[in-house]
């Protein structure tokens, strides 16, 4: 039967628990449901009240006992009841079907030649069954065709966090929070609360994978994708879920005019206090085929066949995305970097090769995020920035030959499309302050 912990539990106790659970591979992570007292006490539920819970290794280095990386996942989000509702029979709103054990990747990989930095530390990897990015706290469920939803995803966190809490996450040194996508997203949202809550630590930092979503005008010059946002965040009530949240505490002063704008990245990114080292694609396939949604013949094979005219769409949307990035004043931070590249993709850093081998000027990913991870913390942001090259008019379009060229982005993702109604004008870019 799957482990479960409470936070009552004395930390001996809790190892202990641990080693009694399921038998994993080596360097697999085990899966662990949160007590259902804690649950209950906290009203901490997927969406169809099911416990959420956590994969997790312990450290099995005495040097990285004090260093804990959390992962997480990525997945879309809900837009209404009818499709949390159906999203809670699958394993991204129920974690009745979850796996009891996982194999890391990428940022908790357990191999050390491709993860140096954590493969031997802590690593623990939350599962997304929230339905909106990990911030949802809205008190009372719905009911849909006789099936009661919960929208808890800041208190599936928090509860996730306590229960993780007496296995030496409340004694942590080094932290680092990453995701990818949804869960990136969330980085952007959360990060400065996990910054806050884990204040005594020496070392915390964000890298979201995937997770910077521009607001930006589609090329038939609606803004769908964001009205889905907007108008499902408040379905969440996750201006409810945004305590820490750098963005939120902004809007409360006067400085936002919309409170819900922080669950757009470039909001909450503009106000972070937290240090963070981005990772995207500028050409981020996801963006492309749902923000923008054109040019859509030909985006794949790294644009390969695409006419000179899409190309500099393309090249145009590259620009644009940069130019939002770039206006936050946390890009030039000190403390803060950034690896931003070309290829068609997205999420394909949490791929162990591509994390290896995807490089800018010769150095890949890995090595970007250990050096920044392993600078004093305050190096000027121009020292970790990596920026990408402009797709080639002319034969090969792809300009970073060690571009992936992924073809399952859509399914790594997990996110679609949704018709919603769009006001255009009601979101304007924010400026970096």
């Amino acid at each position: 039967e799957t482990t479960h912990l409470s936070r009552a539990m004395s930390p001996m106790w809790l190892l202990l628990v641990c080693a009694m659970g399921p038998a994993a591979a080596d360097g697999d992570l085990t899966l662990h449901l949160i007590d259902q007292d804690l649950a209950d006490q906290r009203g901490a539920y997927c969406l169809d009240g099911s416990r959420p819970g956590f994969y997790y290794a312990p450290a099995t280095s005495v040097e990285l006992n004090t260093t804990w990386i959390i992962y997480l996942q990525g997945g879309g989000f809900c837009a209404d009841n009818d499709d949390c509702a159906d999203r809670s029979t699958t394993d991204l709103g129920s974690s009745s079907t979850w796996d009891k054990t996982m194999s890391g990747s990428s940022v908790i990989d357990s191999d050390s030649s491709i993860n140096p930095l954590f493969a031997d530390a802590h690593r623990v990897y939350i599962p997304y069954c929230d339905g909106w990015f990990f911030s949802g706290n809205k008190d009372d469920p719905v009911v849909v065709n006789g099936k009661t939803i919960y929208f808890r995803g800041k208190r599936n966190l928090v509860a996730v966090l306590d229960t993780l809490d007496p296995l030496g996450l409340w004694d942590v040194e080094n932290l680092m929070l990453s995701g990818c996508s949804a869960g990136a997203l969330a980085d952007y949202m959360q990060g400065d609360y996990m910054g806050d809550r884990y204040a005594d630590a020496q070392k915390f930092g964000i890298a979201p994978l995937s997770g910077f979503f521009p607001v930006h005008a589609s090329k038939a010059g609606d803004y769908d994708f964001i009205a889905q946002l907007l108008i499902s965040s408040k379905l969440h009530n996750v201006t409810g879920g945004f305590d820490g949240n750098k963005c939120y505490e902004a809007a409360q002063r006067g400085e936002i005019s919309n409170p819900h704008f922080c669950g757009l990245s470039n909001y909450s990114y503009a106000y972070m206090t937290s240090n963070i080292f981005m990772i995207n694609s500028a050409l981020d396939a996801y963006s492309l085929q749902n923000i923008y949604d054109g040019d859509t013949d030909c985006q794949h094979d790294e644009f390969n066949d695409c006419s000179m005219k899409q190309i500099s769409d393309f090249d145009a949307w590259e620009s644009d995305f940069l130019a939002q990035v770039e206006m936050a004043s946390q890009f030039t931070k000190d403390g803060n970097g950034a690896f931003i590249e070309s290829c068609l993709e997205h999420c394909a850093a949490e791929d162990s090769k591509t994390f290896a081998s995807l490089s800018i000027d010769g150095l890949t990913i890995s090595q970007a995020l250990q050096q920044w991870w392993e600078s004093n913390g305050a190096d000027p942001a121009a020292d970790h920035t990596y920026t990408p090259c402009t797709l080639k008019k002319l034969g090969e379009h792809q300009c970073n030959p060690t571009c992936p060229n992924q073809e399952n982005y859509m399914e790594i993702s997990r996110m679609k499309k949704r018709n919603v109604p769009s006001t255009p004008h009601a979101y304007d870019t924010p400026m970096g302050h």
